[in-house]
């Protein structure tokens, strides 16, 4: 798909899935912020044989990224972009997770760069993304990287344990 200066951003195999499975699991809040145990190997395949697709969406819009190292292939990462939801304009970021021994390098930031720079050139005019309320960190990260419209919030309307809020977050480009 794309590349940055250090990083190789291109479409997962299915050799690839549970490697994926590691790096979104080491994400260690992810239970308390999502409500969900975490992902599956059969996550990531269904990615790549199905697609997670939006409703009347279409497979060969959605991608299952894998973000390696350009000197050793090594995948220190995952990406989900869906190409044209909610309109045609638009390149819907489904998930973008670093390893947790890469994290803090600025790999993330060369990522959403590289994302920013492919889809001007694709004819995209803007960027988003449903960020988890609680997931601090992440909302953190979007808004230093030019992601700070906020477009809509759903989910549960009352903050607590149990309960699940998505902030969808725009850039334009």
């Amino acid at each position: 798909m794309f590349e940055t200066e250090r990083l190789l951003i291109s479409k997962a195999k299915r050799q690839d899935c549970e490697l994926l499975t590691a790096i979104q699991n080491s994400w260690d809040d992810q239970e308390s912020m999502t409500g969900e145990n975490g992902a599956t190997v059969e996550y990531f395949i269904t990615g790549l044989t199905e697609g997670h697709i939006p409703p009347s969406g279409r497979k060969e819009n959605y991608h299952l990224l894998a973000i390696r190292f350009k000197t050793s292939n090594e995948i220190i990462g995952v990406l989900e972009i869906y190409e044209g939801y909610p309109n045609e304009k638009t390149l819907w970021l489904g998930q973008l997770v670093i390893n947790k021994n890469s994290r803090c390098q600025g790999f993330g930031q060369e990522v959403v760069a590289g994302m920013k720079n492919w889809s001007m050139k694709n004819g995209f005019d803007t960027m988003k993304i449903g960020v988890y309320l609680k997931n601090i960190l992440a909302l953190k990260f979007w808004s230093k990287n030019g992601f700070d419209k906020i477009i809509s919030i759903s989910g549960d309307l009352e903050y607590g344990k149990d309960k699940i809020t998505v902030i969808t977050l725009e850039s334009k480009l």
